[in-house]
């Protein structure tokens, strides 16, 4: 992760620095013209103001907005809903998905070999998964279970196991060897974990290009269509 957070770093630094140092030399310029500023500039402008006249404001603002957001996400929808969307992450979510997956069977494949009861283990599991969404899906697995249905069947239904490791499961249920299908699970999504982990960086490099031209481009509007605006009315004149 090196790679990325100095690259956000980076960015961070160089818009902190146009917005406090540079920006404001040129907005002396821009007012002695009687121009409309674009839309850009505005904004850069107004976090310029925003910041070095109001920063207590500002933080104060930071501070709120951030209780309230964690206040939102600590309820029970507020939960499911942020949980949600974690898993809905570009690469991130994915591995996730797949950390989470991994440790599920392998945790239950342990337990189920250890002897405890399934219905116990998948209570277990359930309390700690540390996603709710996820939590959610073991907990309809447990029910399924709890009826005498299985656990191929919520698992294929909650669209989160690939089509191999509902097979896989089911195979185990019929055999009886469960446990140890379940640490097969493991070892699968393991394989899938380190491979995505090899290749993190190549896969967060376009992302990355992507912000940081998007980011580059909006600083460079900001500060170079005032200077075409006015060299327009240097031409008229």
């Amino acid at each position: 992760m090196r790679y990325p957070i100095i690259v956000i770093c980076a960015l961070i630094i160089g818009f902190i620095v146009l917005t406090i140092f540079v920006l404001p030399r040129f907005a002396k310029i821009y007012e002695q013209f009687s121009t409309a500023l674009p839309l850009p500039t505005q904004i850069l402008l107004f976090i310029n103001y925003a910041v070095t006249k109001f920063w207590w404001l500002t933080l104060v603002l930071v501070i709120i907005v951030s209780a309230v957001i964690n206040k939102l996400i600590n309820t029970k929808r507020g939960r499911y809903f942020w949980d949600g969307e974690k898993l809905k992450l570009p690469i991130f979510g994915e591995l996730v998905l797949r950390l989470s997956m991994a440790r599920f069977a392998l945790i239950t494949g342990t337990l189920i070999k250890s002897g405890i009861p399934i219905l116990k283990v998948l209570e277990l599991v359930e309390e700690g998964t540390g996603n709710v969404v996820i939590s959610k899906v073991v907990e309809n697995i447990r029910m399924n279970v709890a009826e005498g249905r299985g656990m191929a069947e919520p698992m294929k239904v909650s669209m989160m196991f690939p089509p191999v490791v509902v097979q896989m499961v089911a195979v185990g249920e019929e055999t009886g060897k469960l446990d140890e299908l379940l640490l097969n699970v493991c070892d699968y999504y393991e394989f899938q974990i380190n491979y995505t982990i090899e290749n993190l960086t190549s896969l967060i490099e376009p992302i990355l290009i992507l912000v940081l031209g998007c980011a580059v481009l909006f600083m460079a509007l900001g500060i170079f269509l005032p200077m075409w605006n006015m060299m327009n009315l240097f031409v008229k004149r």
